[in-house]
């Protein structure tokens, strides 16, 4: 997160497409959601195995 002012969010990614870096503005709630849509569910398996 580069800003927040208020209710908007701006931040900076890296777009392979495109090789270059991209700022996006969003509201507070799509910032939020989209954040929260990477947390897994409960009991989710994340890691298949460790090791050899």
């Amino acid at each position: 997160m580069k800003h927040y002012s208020g209710g908007t969010v701006v931040h900076h990614y890296y777009d392979h497409h495109s090789q270059q870096y991209r700022r996006q503005t969003l509201s507070q709630e799509e910032m939020i959601r989209r954040y929260v849509s990477h947390i897994p569910a409960r009991h989710f398996k994340m890691i298949r195995y460790y090791g050899f």
